[in-house]
C-alpha cells in the first residue's frame, strides 16, 4: 500500500531507523505544507511509530498497490486511481513537480507525457 504522509512544516528531513539503519525522509513543500508518499512497508512502520507521528506528521491517503493495464496504445491504465488528489500523487511518484499540477489540464497533460491514463475518474 503506498501512503502519503503530510505535515504543516514544508521542507523538513527527518530520519527513521529502518532495520537497523537511518533512512532519510524529505518532506516536498505543497500548497498544505509538505508531503512525503512511500509504499516501504518497513519505512511507514517506523514513521508511524515514531513519536512525531500525529504531532508533526499524519497519514493524509493511502492507495492501494497499483496494478496497470498497458492498453493498444501503450498507455498504462492505471486503475486504483479513484480521485483527483491520487491522480496529482501518482504523477509525483513519477517524478512530476507537485506545485507543477495546479489543475485537471495539468493532470491531462504530464498523464499523456508519461503515458499513463487514469479511466476511474473523469479528467
Amino acid at each position: 500500500m503506498t501512503k502519503r504522509y503530510i505535515t504543516a512544516t514544508s521542507d523538513i528531513t527527518l530520519y527513521f531507523n529502518v532495520n537497523k539503519s537511518p533512512v532519510k525522509v524529505t518532506f516536498q513543500s505543497c500548497r498544505e505544507g509538505g508531503f512525503f508518499i512511500t509504499s516501504d512497508k518497513n519505512l511507514q512502520k517506523a514513521m508511524e511509530s515514531s513519536s512525531l507521528f500525529n504531532k508533526m506528521y499524519s497519514v493524509a491517503s493511502e492507495m492501494e498497490e497499483l496494478k496497470p493495464n498497458i492498453s493498444k496504445n501503450d498507455t498504462m491504465d492505471i486503475v486504483n486511481v479513484k480521485n483527483i488528489n491520487q491522480a496529482k500523487d501518482y504523477l509525483v511518484s513519477l517524478g512530476i513537480p507537485s506545485d507543477s499540477i495546479r489543475n485537471i489540464n495539468d493532470i491531462k497533460k504530464y498523464a499523456a507525457e508519461k503515458k499513463v491514463s487514469f479511466s476511474n475518474i473523469e479528467i
